[in-house]
């Protein structure tokens, strides 16, 4: 009978080989998803960075090479590293099939595969994730790759809406010849508008009502209090076009206070007629403050995660032929406004009810209402969405 020492060897040996194969499949290959998965977010930032350089600082149909829109994708998806690097990226202004073909979009390709991106064959513009195990099985790394792709949307919603409806632009003394849209982005950004109110002013491009968006709550209908929150407080409530809105009574006084609070929360925030930009905002160092909706008091807290100055107001425009035949105000689009106070526009002052503010682009959302859809080219509204 032969020995059998020695046999438990080949046991070990065929298990440390299962082991090892096994360590190899768990491990690396969790190491090839989770840098899946950090490409992802790496690319779902770029395209959202891009978008939103292409919604405000880059709105052209074909942005530079080099300018703003690429250079936001690139720092966004760089600074979401991949497995401890960044992946090489590539931006393209390409949209899916689904989307208008004028459509402002930002496509993000973030790699670690060891591909060739910018056409140097003598150059690797990404390395590829590596392996630990897998190396025992001949494999030495394994590619990673993800793409995302995000647009500029006509938005037609928008929170924190002001209670100044203002009527869409019409022939002057023809509210009924009014077609839609009047007011557009493309055609009155950076326009100077004068907001007239007070008893007595006939329907006419600037006039406007005031509304009561909150239905009598925190005092909205007609009170004082109610009337200066909802001035100068961001009203947590969505209101988007084709919705109705009811008017209201209000006291001017406060009014005129409330406006004046809105601007010295960013008193320091102009406006270039060049860029058609805001400048000197609070928000662009972070140290803006705002009212809090519901507080009756003077007090201002914190606002540090503000993105754009609290003296642009979103506006509601509405259909002045509808309001001419049926006395209501139909919302049919919205508008960035912001809030002037120099010596050529000051700030309501008494016998007169004048409020001058620019007209500008608005962060906002999109809704589906079907009949509430508001033209490209026409949408003060601009909506950032991840598509792809």
């Amino acid at each position: 009978m032969g020995s059998e020492r020695g046999a438990a060897l080949i046991h070990i040996g065929i298990a440390m080989f299962v082991l090892m194969a096994m360590s190899a499949f768990v491990l690396d290959f969790g190491v090839m998803w989770m840098a899946r998965r950090q490409a992802q977010n790496a690319a779902d930032a770029g395209a959202l960075a891009g978008a939103i350089a292409r919604a405000w600082d880059e709105p052209v149909d074909d942005p530079a090479p080099d300018g703003l829109a690429h250079q936001s994708a690139v720092a966004a998806a760089t600074a979401n590293e991949v497995f401890n690097e960044a992946g090489g990226v590539v931006v393209t202004w390409e949209c899916p099939a689904y989307v208008d073909a004028d459509a402002h979009c930002v496509r993000v390709d973030v790699h670690r595969d060891g591909v060739d991106l910018d056409g140097d064959p003598g150059t690797a513009d990404s390395n590829p994730v590596p392996v630990f195990f897998a190396k025992l099985f001949g494999l030495t790394s394994q590619n990673v790759r993800a793409t995302a792709t995000a647009w500029v949307g006509a938005g037609n919603a928008a929170e924190c809406m002001k209670p100044f409806a203002v009527p869409d632009l019409f022939p002057d003394g023809n509210p009924a010849g009014y077609e839609f849209p009047g007011y557009t982005l493309d055609e009155h950004e950076g326009t100077y508008l004068m907001l007239k109110g007070g008893a007595g002013t006939q329907l006419s491009p600037g006039w406007f009502r005031l509304l009561d968006l909150v239905g009598g709550a925190q005092g909205g209908a007609g009170g004082v209090e109610g009337t200066r929150n909802q001035v100068r407080a961001c009203i947590p409530e969505l209101h988007e076009t084709g919705e109705e809105l009811p008017d209201q009574n209000g006291n001017e006084a406060s009014i005129r206070q409330a406006l004046e609070d809105l601007y010295n929360l960013d008193p320091t925030a102009t406006w270039n007629p060049t860029t058609k930009k805001v400048e000197n905002s609070c928000a662009y160092s972070h140290t803006c403050q705002k009212y809090v909706w519901g507080s009756n008091g003077n007090q201002t807290v914190a606002d540090p995660g503000r993105t754009y100055s609290p003296r642009v107001m979103a506006l509601p425009l509405f259909d002045p032929a509808h309001y001419a035949a049926t006395g209501e105000i139909k919302i049919v689009n919205i508008m960035g406004f912001f809030l002037l106070n120099d010596a050529d526009h000051p700030l309501p002052s008494p016998p007169e009810f004048r409020v001058w503010g620019v007209l500008m682009s608005q962060p906002g959302l999109l809704v589906s209402t079907g009949d509430g859809d508001v033209p490209e080219n026409a949408a003060f509204v601009k909506v950032i969405q991840l598509i792809r």
